[in-house]
């Protein structure tokens, strides 16, 4: 159950806001989660209190990722695209871990090292530039006030 997955459910403070870790969440547990939202999957998925451990570039990539529309509502996210999403969330993170972050401006990490996962963007700060999978030009679009990059392609509503 997910509060298993919060671990931290005695705790106090703003820890015991935080959602699940986005890297530990299991499938079952990441589509109750989804539930039946009206909230754009984007929205959610920034929600740290749903959520915890997904920034605006990793949800961009990993929507992307599994061809889902940020403004998707959650609670219309079937089984199929919410294991495609599940799988990618999981992807990305663990990329992003591997290559110490995005340093898309002054991001360092702990020993002042950039980053590298901005090399492997497929959609986050590309506008104009065409998608790796088709060829479309990659959009910029505002979601829950967040600067949202997709492929209106890859990505259909």
């Amino acid at each position: 159950s997910l509060d298993v997955l919060h671990g931290w459910e005695s705790g106090s403070g703003l820890l015991k806001e935080l959602g699940p870790d986005a890297l530990i969440v299991d499938l079952p547990d990441f589509r109750e989660l989804l539930g039946d939202s009206r909230r754009p999957v984007k929205a959610l998925l920034l929600d740290q209190r749903v959520i915890a451990g997904l920034g605006n570039i990793y949800v961009d990539e990993s929507l992307h990722r599994a061809g889902i529309h940020p403004l998707t509502p959650a609670g219309e996210i079937g089984a199929t695209q919410a294991r495609r999403l599940h799988a990618a969330m999981r992807k990305t993170l663990r990329q992003a871990i591997d290559c110490r972050g995005s340093s898309v401006s002054d991001y360092r990490d702990s020993n002042n090292r950039p980053g590298s996962f901005q090399k492997y963007h497929l959609v986050y700060q590309r506008c104009g530039e065409p998608c790796t999978t088709c060829g479309e030009s990659i959009e910029h679009i505002r979601v829950v006030g967040r600067g949202t990059h997709l492929c209106p392609v890859c990505q259909k509503r």
